[in-house]
């Protein structure tokens, strides 16, 4: 049976089925949905079958699995009518001129404030200060008037013992003498000890003469050949510094090591914070206490990462005289504060006699109460076995009579 007429009629429908009579079934046909557009698009057939329910009688059954839907374009444009509307009658748009307008308000900015420049700390917070090097040893090249002048390029003891001038003064690192070219070079020159080879000059002056041997000797002092000797004269005047360095240590430790004072001072910090109750009895002596570990700490031990079961020793340098003092000093050199050293405390535990002597004797008291209780227990029980044993032979003697 074809499948897009069985969709289009409208008496196979539920609807015109449902009621009875021929008047009814054909209002209700007429008023159900379009027919035709229902099965509008549909294609194939379909098929009823008998099916046998026994004693000879069959029911019937539709596969309508074989009947293709229309596509959704072919719905569209084969079943699908477009409503028809009224067209409103073209009116004119009236031309309304424009009303509003735009006006940039100037922008008003605050005055800058005046530049501030912050400046970033790259030096130490005290000024570079080093050993002079007093003296080269060296005539061509000016008299030395800082700190002390010289003699002939050599240093003057003479200020320095008359307290003039310092033995290893300390001065500002910009006003420490520099390296200086040597102007006399080379430091040598040939002299002539024997002529007799003058007479292989044919032979073998071309290699055998004062004039190629002086030659090659000022060669020597080319700087631009040799750039090594720049390196070297700075080489040799650190050596200087370092020298002069080291020699005013040893004059500092000698000088320390006979001091008529002490050398340095120690000062020992409690890093236990004592804002709690004393950790001393009336007798001041140690309580027998414990966990301070958990107790607060002194700022400074705080600072230097010390425990609370700690001590901070703290030791200072003392001023060393003369070594630290002008003019052997003449700059504002740094010198450190101090060391900072965490000792861990000595563990003190005490008690006190008396409170000995008490314990001693009420343990000995409790220990003759604890005898005495148990003896009387004891007694206690002789005495009611006693008193039961008594009890049964007069019963028993009752009985007999």
């Amino acid at each position: 049976m074809d499948c897009a007429w069985y969709f289009s009629n409208r008496s196979t429908y539920v609807g015109p089925r449902s009621v009875t009579g021929e008047a009814q079934q054909a209002n209700a046909r007429a008023n159900h949905f379009d027919g035709m557009g229902l099965g509008c698009g549909y294609s194939g057939s379909f098929r009823i079958m008998c099916v046998d329910n026994g004693a000879g009688q069959c029911s019937l059954d539709v596969d309508i699995s074989t009947c293709v839907p229309p596509t959704y374009t072919t719905a569209l444009d084969d079943c699908y009518t477009v409503p028809t509307t009224t067209t409103l009658p073209q009116s004119d748009q009236p031309t309304v001129s424009d009303f509003l307008a735009v006006e940039e308000i100037p922008m008003t900015m605050a005055a800058l404030p005046k530049t501030l420049h912050i400046s970033t700390q790259t030096t130490t917070p005290y000024p570079c200060c080093e050993v002079h090097v007093g003296s080269e040893c060296r005539i061509d090249i000016p008299e030395y008037s800082y700190p002390a002048a010289t003699v002939d390029g050599r240093w003057n003891p003479d200020a320095s013992y008359q307290g003039q001038a310092g033995y290893f003064t300390v001065t500002p690192c910009d006003r420490q003498a520099e390296s200086q070219p040597r102007l006399q070079c080379p430091r040598v020159r040939f002299t002539e000890l024997d002529t007799g080879y003058k007479q292989w000059a044919p032979v073998c002056g071309h290699v055998c003469n004062m004039a190629m041997a002086q030659a090659k000797l000022e060669k020597v002092c080319n700087r631009t050949a040799h750039p090594e000797i720049e390196e070297m004269e700075k080489t040799a005047h650190d050596a200087k510094k370092e020298s002069m360095k080291t020699k005013a240590k040893q004059l500092e430790d000698w000088t320390r090591s006979r001091m008529p004072t002490v050398p340095e001072t120690k000062q020992v910090v409690d890093c236990f914070s004592d804002r709690l109750p004393s950790r001393y009895n009336s007798l001041a002596l140690p309580q027998m206490r414990s966990g301070f570990e958990k107790m607060p700490l002194e700022p400074q031990c705080r600072q230097h990462g010390c425990k609370p079961t700690q001590c901070l020793e703290v030791k200072y340098q003392c001023r060393v005289p003369w070594v630290h003092e002008y003019p052997e000093v003449d700059c504002n050199i740094y010198r450190a504060n101090g060391t900072f050293k965490c000792v861990d405390k000595v563990g003190i535990m005490t008690n006190n006699p008396m409170s000995l002597g008490f314990g001693i004797a009420w343990m000995v008291i409790g220990s003759l109460f604890c005898c005495a209780g148990i003896a009387s227990f004891v007694r206690g029980l002789d005495v009611s076995g006693a008193g039961y044993g008594r009890q049964v032979e007069t019963t028993t003697l009752a009985t007999r009579s």
